[in-house]
């Protein structure tokens, strides 16, 4: 503004100021520069007053800008604060995670090492059961084979009794056999063989097996070998063959 005001006094040089170093003589000059000094002041009020405005509003906008750089430099102090805490806490984590990852494993370890040693200990017993249920399969296929060595013949519903000792022992000779002893007859009994009739054997006697009794108690009340010694030879009876 004070340029401005210069170069006007300069433009009007000639007009306000004598070549003689004499004040203005001119009225109307002076009242023109009177004028023009008036309108310059009050356009010179009128901009400082504008730009005290806009430095009002310049200041107060750095204020909002100091304000919120100090929000956001304690929100940053804040976010750091929380970002080093939740880092100490996240490497805590880690080392506790880390030690129970070790646990776990030495727990795991222990874990293996005894379900081995439980499987190896199953195996062990389900081969000693095999080895058992295979003897056992064996012994009750040898008794039945041992069984099986003597086998009743010579009786029927229609006809009863058919054979006399003679026919008893012709009938297991005719079949490749003979007439079973009573050792045959009692070592086939303790082995599970039973049949409700009597049958002769190699002694003259006859005999039958009973493991059970009878729903009527026809074939005995009780579990044994049934004996008749010294039997007529000409009597009637089946026959209990041996094939051994």
């Amino acid at each position: 503004m004070m340029l401005h005001l210069v170069l006007v006094l300069i433009m009007h040089h000639n007009i306000i100021l004598p070549t003689d170093g004499a004040g203005p003589t001119c009225n109307k000059c002076i009242t023109k520069l009177n004028g023009i000094l008036g309108t310059l002041k009050s356009d010179c009020t009128s901009e400082i007053a504008a730009m005290k405005t806009e430095m009002a509003k310049l200041v107060l906008e750095m204020a909002k800008l100091v304000t919120n750089m100090n929000i956001i430099g304690g929100k940053l102090d804040t976010s750091t604060t929380e970002v080093n805490e939740n880092k100490k806490k996240l490497e805590t984590q880690k080392v506790e995670l880390t030690s129970a990852i070790n646990d776990n494993g030495e727990k795991m370890g222990t874990l293996k090492a005894e379900l081995t040693s439980a499987i190896q200990q199953n195996k062990e017993q389900l081969n000693a059961m095999k080895g058992q249920v295979m003897e056992a399969k064996s012994c009750a296929c040898e008794n039945k084979q041992r069984r099986s060595l003597i086998y009743y013949a010579g009786w029927s519903r229609d006809d009863g009794y058919m054979f006399t000792f003679a026919q008893a022992k012709a009938y297991c000779e005719s079949q490749g056999h003979r007439l079973a002893t009573p050792g045959q007859m009692d070592a086939a009994f303790e082995l599970g063989y039973s049949e409700c009739a009597w049958g002769w054997l190699s002694d003259g006697s006859t005999r039958y097996p009973m493991q059970m009794p009878g729903a009527s108690g026809g074939c005995g009340p009780r579990r044994h070998v049934n004996i008749r010694l010294n039997r007529n030879p000409d009597a009637l009876a089946g026959v209990y063959c041996s094939r051994g």
